[in-house]
């Protein structure tokens, strides 16, 4: 597979290639009519000079609040306020540098009454008025290729957001040491939402971790260089790779609202909150278990804009600018419901 050689390139390349540093000699440009949108609909620019843009979220006077995810950039994590009207924004909350993973995401906010709730990583958060942290959902499987992604409200009250997959196939492979992050976390790998059955198939890797002339072999569901053996056992969790998860907005009453075991779905995401989930399916090349890699059909939300959950693959965005789309000659943006109170900036003491 040309990602697993890619991999074995970068092995030994990666000390150089990360000494190399390319700055943009000057400003881009910003056209709007290079984003493709349904007929009847117009792009405008809102703002420009983001770094990673990857999530809005809005406020009931429509002041909308982008996440810069700090994903594999020097740019730290931030959540920056967006007066639509005139593109003027300022620093709205800055992720501290003790919870920036580079190899992670801070993948998009949500607020509600009267909290900022945000996900980084592996973990669902919300910042008080006070500008204190409150984490409400921690461990979970979001250090590998697709994160934990946005937090959304459901009609039922509860927070809801899509988990991604540690890897596309639920086997650890050479092709995932060219992300970077299984250098840094060797140890991890995808969680079954139930219990599964291993038929005991395993693939052959060189040995990125080590000695690239080494030979390791990987089974699904365990860390790169683990073998696996007909008739293992892999405990289900609720916290599983490739589902979308809910717990109240305090944090308490963590469960499942929906899980694609055991084969999960790489890049769940429940935004916008409508009765259907959109997701990109995993390739089931590792298919290994008792009972089979779901089958389940991927649908889209019909919503116009929906994200993917994926650091730097949510929606609205395009490449370090914020656009806004409507109706051709409408203005204005969505607004929130009215009785929900405006949030202030959070202390920086």
């Amino acid at each position: 597979m040309i990602d697993t050689a890619l991999a074995y390139l970068y092995k030994p390349l990666a000390p150089i290639t990360k000494r190399i540093r390319i700055e943009r000699k000057k400003d881009r440009s910003y056209d709007p009519s290079h984003v493709l949108v349904p007929e009847g609909f117009s792009v405008e620019v809102v703002a420009t000079g983001l770094n990673a843009p990857v999530h809005c979220s809005f406020d009931d006077e429509g002041y909308v609040y982008v996440t810069e995810s700090g994903h594999k950039i020097e740019s730290k994590p931030r959540v920056l306020k967006v007066d639509p009207r005139t593109g003027e924004h300022e620093v709205f909350f800055d992720l501290p540098e003790d919870r920036w993973d580079i190899y992670g995401a801070l993948t998009g906010t949500l607020w509600h009454d009267p909290y900022l709730y945000f996900s980084n990583t592996d973990t669902v958060s919300r910042l008080r008025p006070d500008g204190t942290i409150e984490d409400l959902v921690t461990d979970l499987p979001g250090r590998g290729d697709h994160q934990t992604n946005y937090p959304v409200l459901g009609p039922d009250g509860k927070i809801y957001w899509g988990q991604g997959t540690g890897t596309n196939t639920a086997v650890v492979g050479a092709d995932n040491f060219a992300y970077e992050w299984m250098k840094a976390y060797p140890d991890f790998h995808d969680r079954p939402g139930q219990d599964i059955v291993l038929a005991g198939h395993n693939y052959e890797f060189q040995n990125v971790l080590g000695n690239i002339t080494e030979t390791v072999r990987t089974g699904g569901y365990v860390p790169f260089g683990t073998e696996t053996h007909p008739g293992q056992v892999i405990k289900g969790t609720v916290k599983a790779s490739g589902s979308v998860l809910r717990c109240n907005p305090d944090g308490t009453a963590m469960g499942q609202g929906w899980n694609w075991s055991p084969g999960g779905c790489a890049t769940p995401t429940a935004s916008p909150f409508t009765p259907t989930v959109g997701c990109s399916p995993p390739s089931t090349a590792s298919t290994s278990a008792t009972p089979a890699t779901s089958s389940a059909t991927s649908r889209t939300s019909t919503r116009s804009w929906k994200g993917r959950g994926t650091a730097g693959r949510t929606s609205p965005r395009v490449s370090g600018w914020m656009i806004r789309t409507g109706a051709r000659g409408a203005v204005g943006v969505n607004r929130c419901s009215p009785s929900t109170p405006t949030p202030t900036r959070p202390s920086r003491s």
